[in-house]
């Protein structure tokens, strides 16, 4: 383990995913920190309403992204054209100042509307997630540690100023759309002069293959926690919805953390069988110490973190530290294993993770059925879902690779 540190410690592209990642956990610490005053200072129901728009927000994000992102990633790599990453940014370019300019127009003539606000918003983190897949492509993680470092601190100043007001909607406003104008104005001013010349309209179509799959399949995946915080919701459970609320903002840069590492290694796993996939210069095999690493690390925190949670939260939201330690814990395992389920994106594999999403999300809803269900039972049972899915979208994976390698391999 020491050996494999001092190897980290001395690469290059470790310092770089290192300056990413840390670059990450400020942006969501910026998040984290207005959403943690906006709690401290709103009502139960005016939070839970705030908690619950920022999950239907990153839902109706994923819907407008339509799957391109990862699209885009995985045929430029493939066939070495940015082509794609150039439709997908012009797309999402065009999609925000659409929602934006509605929302303007709309507020001018009508006063503020909250759907319209909530897609621009949507809008607005579909074209900042697009701006990460150029910079991913095109490895200039310097680049993107310095664009998140810039919107953490608009962020938390926007952010700040909008919870003074005591209004959810203004702080659902100053966090998605106000924070992110600077990085949208710099992002298509530079995409302009780079990416439109390598604008090709034969590239739609393989996009638009390639990217329902990835899109419905994302927006299954994403819609987890939005479902159990939903159902929690129409219970009438506002204690407990905001509870889980607060237990999602503390799982927030797990979530970046995993993008990040997925994105890192997705050129070699399209190529490579996971065994040889080479991290920061480790040596064939070494994604396994870096999962091993990720899984150990994360696990040892679970129970300190949620005491620390029960210790901010214990007066207000009990049951804030039950929900973090059982659904975390869940995560932890599921990305872990999701980790080696990136393979999924090689070859015609895709088709299988979105039938395993959508049994995910047709077992989380089941609570519905169940009227005496208390809060932590569907809060655990899906926990359960998470991670039995990642299961068995990992034996369908390894079941499919090895009946296509012997159905390629010669007689």
């Amino acid at each position: 383990m020491l050996d494999v540190a001092r190897k980290i410690y001395g690469s290059s592209e470790a310092r770089e995913q290192a300056g990413v990642f840390t670059s990450q956990i400020l942006l969501n610490l910026s998040f984290f920190i207005v959403i943690v005053f906006a709690s401290l200072r709103l009502d139960p129901g005016t939070f839970a309403r705030l908690s619950l728009t920022n999950s239907w927000i990153n839902v109706l994000a994923t819907l407008f992204a339509f799957g391109l992102d990862q699209s885009a990633l995985k045929l430029s790599f493939e066939r070495r054209d940015s082509s794609y990453i150039a439709i997908n940014i012009f797309a999402k370019a065009a999609l925000f100042m659409t929602a934006f300019l509605s929302f303007l127009i709309g507020t001018a003539l009508f006063g503020p509307n909250v759907n319209l606000m909530i897609v621009a918003a949507a809008a607005g983190v579909a074209f900042w997630s697009a701006t990460r897949v150029v910079e991913q492509y095109e490895r200039r993680f310097t680049r993107l540690t310095w664009m998140n470092s810039v919107l953490a601190i608009t962020r938390v100043g926007a952010g700040s100023i909008a919870v003074l007001f005591n209004s959810w909607i203004l702080i659902i406003l100053a966090v998605h759309v106000v924070a992110q104008l600077p990085i949208h104005f710099a992002t298509l001013t530079t995409a302009m002069r780079n990416l439109w010349p390598m604008l090709k309209v034969s590239s739609v179509r393989p996009l638009l293959v390639v990217s329902p799959l990835m899109f419905t399949s994302a927006a299954l995946y994403s819609a987890l926690p939005v479902i159990t915080q939903s159902l929690l919701h129409y219970r009438g459970e506002d204690l407990a919805t905001s509870a889980f609320g607060v237990a999602l903002i503390f799982m927030a840069p797990i979530d970046i953390l995993i993008a990040t590492i997925r994105n890192y290694v997705l050129p070699q796993v399209l190529y490579r069988d996971l065994n040889e996939v080479n991290v920061f210069g480790l040596g064939n095999g070494s994604f396994n110490t870096v999962v091993t690493l990720f899984a150990v690390l994360f696990i040892a925190v679970t129970l300190p973190v949620a005491g620390i949670i029960h210790w901010i939260y214990g007066q207000r939201l009990a049951m804030a530290g039950p929900f973090f330690l059982i659904y975390f814990g869940g995560l932890i395992i599921t990305a872990s294993i999701g980790l080696y389920n990136i393979r999924a994106q090689r070859h015609n594999l895709l088709r299988i993770a979105l039938m395993v999403n959508l049994g995910r999300v047709g077992a989380t809803t089941l609570p519905f059925l169940f009227p005496a269900a208390s809060p932590l039972a569907i809060v655990t049972w899906s926990a359960v879902v998470q991670v039995v899915g990642e299961v068995i979208l990992w034996v369908a994976l390894t079941w499919a690779e090895r009946n296509r390698a012997l159905t390629l391999s010669p007689p």
